[in-house]
């Protein structure tokens, strides 16, 4: 949204318009002749709303042993060796219905790196992270001077065979973060809403919160009729669950009574670890009512 604020593109630019030639055929190839014409016409609006219809909803990691091999992002969505996902696809027609998908997540990320000429880490660091003062947020391997790292369990008791995996596809899975950093991403959304000077423009961060089909908005989800709160939720294999989740009135134009600077980030290091979060944010949204 920073770039769109910057006028690089708007939320109606098509993938054709915005990606090279070698990357759209990387969508393209092996398509049906029918699909070909609505692939080049999918949205950053569909993609950023998971209405684009593309397939690839999680995605597992990969191994952090020296002898792994990691492939690059075109190579995931193509779903080749040493790939370990579906190649991406069209499913659905774009715009009808909502599915969350992993794979236009990664299509947003190399539209990202090809109007920016920058790795998406570098983009993110210079848009988000150093603004925000998101200082314990990363992408890539951790230094091994890191000590205050959770390693993934499957439950409680048991720990995963991989304290944790390499994710390749950043936009969709692999920023590393802390419960307070991403409240400064909350913070920040809150600020923009209540203002001219905030982190988004105004306008631009009404536009991202506001519904696009089944409480889905621009890479939020908004749920309920009553619009008060924006999640995300967060699931990475092996054993990590969390959700972070702010308030803001969202609908009623201030006739609401809304928790004013208010949000939760909640963070597991277990696969069993949803009903602990579930339970936290419903004790920490009683005592905000």
């Amino acid at each position: 949204m920073r770039l769109i604020d910057e006028g690089r593109f708007t939320l109606g630019s098509t993938i054709a318009e915005l990606l090279m030639k070698d990357d759209l055929t990387v969508l393209l190839e092996d398509s049906p002749n029918n699909h070909i014409s609505m692939i080049e016409k999918i949205t950053v609006k569909q993609l950023m709303s998971h209405t684009a219809g593309l397939s690839q909803g999680h995605f597992l990691g990969y191994s952090t042993a020296a002898d792994s091999s990691i492939p690059p992002s075109r190579q995931i969505l193509r779903g080749r060796h040493p790939a370990n996902t579906m190649r991406t696809r069209l499913e659905s027609l774009p715009g009808q219905v909502f599915a969350y998908s992993g794979g236009g997540i990664t299509v947003l990320q190399i539209i990202l790196e090809t109007v920016t000429g920058k790795d998406f880490a570098s983009i993110i660091q210079e848009l988000v992270l150093e603004p925000l003062g998101m200082t314990r947020s990363r992408f890539g391997a951790l230094p091994q001077t890191e000590k205050n790292v959770a390693d993934a369990h499957y439950t409680g008791y048991t720990r995963c065979e991989d304290g944790h995996r390499v994710l390749p596809e950043q936009a969709a899975a692999s920023l590393w973060k802390t419960p307070s950093d991403l409240l400064k991403v909350v913070q920040a959304i809150q600020k923009s809403l209540d203002g001219p000077d905030g982190f988004l423009r105004r306008d631009t961060a009404k536009q991202m919160l506001t519904e696009v089909q089944f409480g889905m908005a621009l890479s939020w989800f908004v749920p309920g009729r009553t619009k008060i709160t924006f999640k995300h939720g967060g699931v990475n294999d092996p054993g990590f669950r969390c959700i972070l989740i702010g308030y803001a009135d969202l609908s009623s134009g201030g006739e609401r009574d809304v928790p004013n600077n208010c949000g939760m980030a909640i963070m597991t290091n277990s696969a069993m670890g949803d009903t602990a979060v579930w339970m936290v944010a419903q004790a920490i949204a009683h005592l905000k009512q």
